[in-house]
């Protein structure tokens, strides 16, 4: 008697599916925006405690 094999992994519709790594893109979003945000906040003292020097 021949048993018959299933596929461990089904091929439907994952042919030209990317594997899925669980990264949230907003979370990204956020973090980029929020880094972002801080070097322009780091800058922007630099560039006014230098003018504060000057004077």
């Amino acid at each position: 008697m021949a048993a018959t094999v299933k596929p461990a992994v089904s091929t439907k519709n994952t042919k030209h599916a990317l594997p899925q790594t669980g990264a949230n893109d907003k979370l990204s979003l956020f973090a980029a925006l929020a880094g972002l945000s801080l070097s322009s906040i780091g800058l922007g003292s630099l560039v006014s405690d230098k003018k504060r020097r000057r004077n």
